[in-house]
């Protein structure tokens, strides 16, 4: 009973104390009734102290000046040649001078036809015509001094002479296409779709019965030939593709062991076959560059130059060492 009564006595002292730390709610708002059922608000947001502490310092940029410059003191123009002064330029009246001046003279003279400037630039006119006179008729008389000059030394005008080298170039075409032949054949590849295989036949049958060639009909689809016996044509698309002609029809020359070489894949006559024959010939090593010379109705009078053999630059500047290199380059040329 005394401890009841003690622990009483110690909550009645303590409401006051709670009381003197709050206020009575109850008796402010007491129109409000039991006001403690409602939540207690929340508590207000705590506010930070802004930060006072000072941004780090911005990094310094270091701005370079460009040295001043100096200022450069204005370029002087070229005077004009004074009155008096001689103009860099070809002489006056040289050929050199009438090619750059002759037309200035002629828009001038028709601009202002005066009689003074058209008799100006006809007297100009003149000159350079009788200057191309006199060149014309200075190379008729180096030609008829010079025999080496002389175009007729290669082809002479003469009607019996020409009969003669023609002659010579026949027998000489003829030797030639022979030893070719020899050793050699033609390869005709045709097929149905070739509209100019038929014409094709008789140059060829011309050209290897002259020269006694054997020629393979090579058929590519089994398409036959007139004027050629089935049992002589070969249905060989095999080969056809292997030769791979880009067009039809196709002529090959087949020369010993070396692969055939393609002279055609067009209309062709005999002397066509027979220059295409000889133009493969002395690329392929078949003849000889000599024995192809001798093919051409002319004699070889040619300027033959040696890379090894030339003359320095100060030669060239006199003209009598010119003419003397150069006949020597004529003289030791081939001329069989």
């Amino acid at each position: 009973m005394y401890k009841c009564a003690h622990i009483l006595f110690v909550a009645a002292l303590a409401v006051p104390a709670m009381a003197a730390g709050q206020p009575d709610r109850y008796y402010d708002d007491n129109e409000r009734g039991w006001f403690w059922y409602e939540p207690e608000p929340e508590p207000a947001p705590e506010i930070e102290p802004p930060d006072l502490t000072p941004p780090p310092p911005k990094a310094q940029v270091k701005v370079i000046k460009p040295d001043p410059i100096e200022p450069q003191p204005p370029a002087i123009a070229s005077s004009p040649p004074q009155p008096g002064e001689p103009e860099q330029g070809p002489p006056a009246m040289s050929s050199a001078w009438l090619r750059e001046n002759l037309e200035t003279y002629l828009w001038q003279a028709l601009d202002d036809p005066s009689m003074e400037n058209v008799t100006a630039y006809l007297y100009l006119q003149r000159l350079m015509m009788d200057r191309s006179t006199r060149f014309a008729d200075a190379t008729q008389v180096a030609i008829r001094t010079d025999p080496l000059l002389d175009a007729s030394i290669r082809r002479p005008l003469a009607q019996g002479a020409q009969q003669m080298l023609s002659r010579r170039a026949d027998q000489a075409r003829t030797k030639a296409l022979g030893r070719v032949a020899s050793n050699g054949g033609l390869i005709y590849v045709f097929d149905e779709s070739c509209k100019l295989c038929d014409l094709q036949v008789t140059p060829l049958k011309s050209l290897a019965g002259k020269y006694d060639m054997e020629v393979s009909w090579i058929s590519a689809d089994g398409a036959t030939l007139k004027g050629v016996p089935k049992d002589e044509i070969v249905v060989s698309p095999e080969l056809a593709f292997k030769l791979s002609p880009p067009a039809m029809p196709a002529v090959f020359m087949a020369y010993g062991a070396k692969p055939p070489v393609h002279l055609t894949s067009s209309f062709l006559s005999m002397n066509d076959l027979e220059s295409g024959v000889l133009a493969h010939g002395v690329t392929e090593g078949w003849i000889t560059q000599a024995e192809y010379e001798a093919t051409k109705p002319r004699n070889n009078y040619l300027i033959s130059l040696d890379p090894d053999e030339l003359p320095d630059e100060a030669a060239t500047e006199d003209p009598a060492e010119i003419i003397r290199f150069l006949r020597s380059r004529v003289a030791n040329g081939e001329t069989q």
